[in-house]
Order: structure tokens, then sequence, then C-alpha cells
């Protein structure tokens, strides 16, 4: 092969190159945007030991340990509820009893599943120091302060969008 050859294979390399570090970083920009959505959720023991470290980390994942029959079934009714959600919504003749049943029993089955997993998070509470309590404390302060600012972000978006 002549060097005019190679020179146009190194370009086209160097072209998609380019173009796939563009479209990975573009994923991994708009992925920090739903980072709030990421992780455990908030006032778990997954969550408190993620904000406060490893010495922390190591008393949350004993206290899911104790309970991991328990959250494995827990996970095991969302998937069959959710399953009777999407039955529900996709039967055909369409019945609107039973997708407001299918719901309603999912949101019961989260409020259980949430309280649960507070209960869990007042146990490992109990285990902190007044210091661990106060900056998870002000953890959330940040979160909620940093989602406010989203929020507001986001509406200037939408009014800038409409032309208000």
């Amino acid at each position: 092969m002549t060097s005019k050859r190679w020179a146009i294979i190194f370009f086209i390399s160097l072209a998609l190159n380019i173009f796939l570090a563009a479209v990975i970083g573009a994923g991994v920009w708009k992925s920090k945007e739903r980072q709030a959505f990421r992780g455990p959720p908030v006032y778990s023991p997954p969550w408190a030991g993620r904000v406060l470290g490893d010495e922390v980390r190591e008393k949350s994942r004993a206290i899911m340990r104790e309970r991991r029959a328990a959250i494995r079934e827990s996970r095991r009714r969302f998937r069959e509820l959710h399953e009777a959600a999407q039955a529900a919504l996709a039967a055909q003749p369409y019945d609107r009893a039973a997708l407001e049943k299918a719901l309603a029993d999912l949101r019961a089955h989260s409020q259980q599943a949430q309280s649960g997993m507070h209960g869990h998070l007042a146990t490992l509470s109990e285990q902190l120091t007044d210091a661990q309590r106060r900056e998870l404390s002000a953890y959330v302060g940040r979160m909620i302060e940093h989602r406010e600012e989203r929020f507001r972000r986001f509406r200037e978006r939408r009014r800038e969008r409409e032309g208000n």
C-alpha cells in the first residue's frame, strides 16, 4: 500500500475513534443528570453506609444480612405485583378495576417495604454517634437543596421552550 492509502485509513480510524469517544462522553455526561436516582434509597442502611463510610457500611451490611431472606421475598413480591399490573394494563378487554387493584396492591407493598427499610435505618441509627447522625442529616439537607436547584433549572428550561 502506498503512504496515501495509509493516511486515508489513519484519518478514517481517527474520525471513528473521535466519534465513539464523543458518544461515550455524551452518555456519561447525560447520566450525571440522573445521578440522584441511582444508588440505594435515601433513609436506608445502605444509603447511610455509603454516606458515612466503611465503619458504618459494615454495620449496615450486618443489618441487611440479618434481613436478607425478608428482603429477597419482598423483591420477589414486587416482581409479581409489577407483572400483575403489566398484565392488567395489557388485558383485552381492558378492565379498569383489575388495573386499579393491581396498582393498589403494588402501592401497599411499596409502603410496607419502605416502612421496613425505615425501621432498619432506625436500628442502625441507634448504633451511630451524634456526629454521624448529624452528618446524615446534613447530607439530606444538601440533597434537598440540589433537588430544588435541579427543579428550578428544569422550570426555567421549560419556560424558555414555551416562550413564557
